[in-house]
């Protein structure tokens, strides 16, 4: 409950994502912020600059979809032999034409977890190939 309240507190205030020094950074995914025509039935992937427990909460969403968005339903997480890649797979194809969202919730290395907070900002797949 308190996490939640703080969540809430921080989004008001700040409205992104926090990361400090030694915590994990997001530097590269696919597909790219924006990227146009990405099939419907893509992986997307996201790299860290540093290995991590394989562990984390992540979410895709039609930002096209419900007003203000609609999650989409991944399957299990596959990732990388070091931690450092995750790849996720929505369970049914995204639509197309829309656009659609991908971001890290939290991540977690062996000495750290990296909280996000926020909209889909920044990190807009693009859209969806016919």
């Amino acid at each position: 409950m308190a996490l939640a309240l703080l969540a809430t507190l921080v989004w008001s205030l700040v409205g992104a994502s926090i990361s400090f020094a030694g915590y994990p950074d997001q530097i590269a995914s696919y597909p790219r912020d924006g990227d146009p025509r990405v099939p419907s039935d893509a992986e997307l992937y996201i790299v860290f600059d540093e290995p991590t427990v394989k562990t984390g909460s992540f979410s895709v969403a039609d930002l096209d979809s419900g007003g203000q968005g609609v999650l989409l339903l991944l399957n299990t997480p596959r990732w990388s032999a070091l931690g450092d890649t995750v790849f996720l797979k929505p369970s049914v194809p995204m639509t197309p034409m829309h656009h659609h969202g991908m971001r890290v919730n939290t991540i977690f290395t062996e000495s750290s977890v990296m909280l996000m907070f926020g909209a889909f900002a920044g990190s807009a797949i693009g859209n969806v190939a016919e």
